[in-house]
């Protein structure tokens, strides 16, 4: 048994705005989305842990053992103060044909990412700034009035991971990485009811912490 304390002071803002259009080209129906979003995280994580002497004792929920209270602490957790700002503007069209059975959706998205961190008041070289434009379309087929089948594909950029506590490099931030999702389906709509089915690939770098090097 290892406790530990743990604060973690947020301040979280969020902005969101957008504007659609409709309108024809001759037989071509169009909806157009435009759409800003902006999100700014400052955060700070700090605590400490305590031991128990060997010998102690084990405990488990079947047959706990009291203990006294810790109050002086083996290990001091590093002070780590980040700053996450990420901003993307999204544009796209949906084309219908066929009096709007066939629909098509192009678009793009900017994003970019921005993560500043600290520990113990001495900045870490793990900071970065990407951007990357991401496409993404997708069809939808209206076979019936009920059926209709689609499939889309789309790429984001998201913030890289943060490795743990116990690994020789804790709180290092890692890189941001691209996911790619392809993804079709089915949805059979009956008015009180509806039945969907999908099938849908997500592509994005895996992590893991070797047990033996904590690498």
């Amino acid at each position: 048994v290892q406790p530990r304390d743990f604060t973690r002071d947020e301040d979280v803002r969020t902005v969101n705005a957008g504007v659609r259009k409709w309108f024809q080209t001759g037989s071509v129906s169009h909806e157009v989305n435009l759409a800003a979003d902006y999100f700014s995280m400052d955060f700070e994580n700090g605590g400490a842990r305590y031991q128990y002497p060997v010998g102690a004792g084990g405990s488990n929920i079947y047959n706990p053992i009291d203990r006294p209270e810790l109050t002086t602490p083996s290990r001091l957790d590093d002070k780590v103060y980040t700053e996450n700002r990420f901003s993307g503007v999204a544009l796209s069209d949906t084309l219908g044909f066929m009096e709007d059975r066939l629909l098509l959706t192009l678009g793009a998205r900017w994003q970019r990412v921005k993560v500043d961190d600290w520990k113990d008041g001495i900045k870490s070289k793990t900071a970065y700034d990407e951007e990357k434009l991401s496409p993404s379309m997708g069809i939808l087929f209206k076979a019936t009035d009920q059926l209709s089948l689609y499939a889309n594909y789309m790429e984001g950029l998201s913030q890289g991971k943060i490795s743990p506590t116990n690994s020789l490099r804790p709180d290092e931030i890692f890189p941001p990485f691209i996911s790619r999702q392809i993804e079709a389906g089915a949805k059979y709509d009956m008015g009180k009811f509806a039945v969907t089915a999908a099938v849908f690939r997500i592509k994005q770098p895996a992590y893991e912490t070797n047990p033996t090097t904590r690498e």
